[in-house]
């Protein structure tokens, strides 16, 4: 009896962590903040507190999945609209920058398609190494690293797309983009997935203040950051006397 309630007490954790990790993994298709601010610490925490388990030969195998599954939450799962940049030695046509396409898989010239589904990103290439052997030669030789694409708009000194390590920070994006201008709201930047508000000032400016990567926040490709003016009065006033003196000078003429 206590033997099949343990059984049965690991199968609950399993299951928990089985369940977690799916939601992780799928975090993408949720668009609120909340979901996706869980690919961070949160989901981590959350898969570590269901290793608890005894041990034992019997428990290996349950401890190996979960700890699988928090390997996949620590390194990221690639994203179609992700780019793969690959250097193979003597191969000038592998050696180039590649999109993740709709069912995650990489398009290489002159080869099938290479599955990425269900690759983390520090797999990324010892898995192109494996796959390439059979077209490839020398694989030991051959570099791959992922960026993600996401877009900085607003009030920054240089809008735009920027290809950048999923390890990277939002504040290292900003800095791509030239830095915050003069008249930028720090404290109101967001950022969005389409018409969808992923994370939200407060939240945000939290995680940037405890150094969570653009991974850890569930970044995509084509995800926004957005970054507000303030309102800066002293301008206003300036411009408004401008127009003021204006509207003067005409009246004074109209009148002579």
């Amino acid at each position: 009896m206590r033997c099949d309630l343990r059984h049965l007490q690991l199968g609950r954790r399993l299951a928990v962590a089985c369940l977690t990790a799916a939601l992780v993994a799928s975090s993408g298709r949720f668009a609120g903040a909340q979901v996706v601010g869980t690919t961070g610490s949160t989901a981590r925490a959350h898969l570590a507190s269901n290793i608890a388990v005894d041990s034992g030969d019997s428990t290996r195998q349950l401890r190996d999945s979960i700890d699988a599954a928090l390997r996949m939450i620590r390194m990221g799962a690639l994203q179609v609209g992700d780019r793969v940049v690959l250097r193979v030695p003597g191969v000038a046509t592998l050696s180039d920058t590649f999109v993740v396409h709709a069912g995650r898989v990489l398009e290489l010239p002159d080869i099938p398609a290479i599955p990425l589904a269900g690759v983390g990103r520090e797999d990324l290439e010892h898995h192109l190494r494996l796959e390439l052997a059979r077209y490839v030669r020398d694989t030991a030789a051959i570099e791959a690293r992922s960026l993600t694409r996401v877009s900085v708009v607003g009030d920054v000194n240089a809008p735009g797309y920027y290809s950048v390590a999923p390890d990277a920070l939002v504040s290292d994006v900003l800095m791509r983009a030239g830095g915050l201008s003069r008249t930028a709201a720090a404290d109101r930047i967001t950022v969005r997935r389409g018409s969808i508000t992923l994370w939200k000032p407060e939240d945000l400016h939290r995680a940037m203040a405890s150094g969570e990567t653009l991974d850890e926040l569930g970044f995509r490709a084509g995800d926004e950051i957005v970054v507000p003016s303030r309102r800066d009065w002293g301008e206003y006033m300036r411009t408004g006397a401008l127009v003021a003196g204006a509207v003067v000078s005409v009246l004074v003429l109209r009148h002579r």
